[in-house]
């Protein structure tokens, strides 16, 4: 933890929200386990009507990504563990973010799952979602949408 804070937060205000995601980090790879995914998501939405600040938006983003990119080999990146800790704090933002579920075809179905915010994906490049069909959309609120078409790009 101390290598992530004092790279990753550069105030107080980034610091107490990098512990908090930490936290999230902790208690999800149990969570994810014990609990249906639209009941997970439901825990985690914190959906607010709040003035939005593209500039902390970016700082929620970045920091989900750098409090899941430093941890121990033993808990490598999670999309769903790193998506799930971005849409919550989004979501308090006021951003209005979606978590969407997709998989890829082929004979080995696999997932992935990213967080978008106006149509745009916060983690993964346009290039990197277009192997991924989306399955299933989760509004800030946590309600479950089937997919509509491509949100990739």
């Amino acid at each position: 933890m101390k290598r992530v804070l004092p790279r990753a937060a550069t105030s107080p205000r980034d610091a107490w929200l990098a512990l908090r995601m930490l936290a999230w980090a902790g208690s999800l790879p149990i969570l994810k386990r014990v609990l249906p995914l639209p009941r997970l998501v439901r825990l985690l939405a914190r959906p607010r009507e709040a003035a939005r600040n593209p500039e902390r938006e970016w700082r929620i983003a970045a920091l989900s990504r750098r409090v899941f990119r430093t941890r121990s080999a033993l808990h490598a990146d999670n999309c769903l563990e790193r998506s799930l800790v971005a849409y919550r704090y989004l979501g308090a933002a006021g951003a209005h973010p979606q978590l969407v579920v997709g998989a890829s075809p082929g004979e080995t179905v696999h997932g992935h799952v990213w967080v978008t915010v106006d149509g745009s994906a916060i983690h993964d490049a346009p290039h990197e979602l277009a192997a991924w069909t989306p399955v299933v959309v989760f509004d800030a609120d946590g309600t479950r949408h089937p997919a509509r078409g491509t949100l990739a790009a």
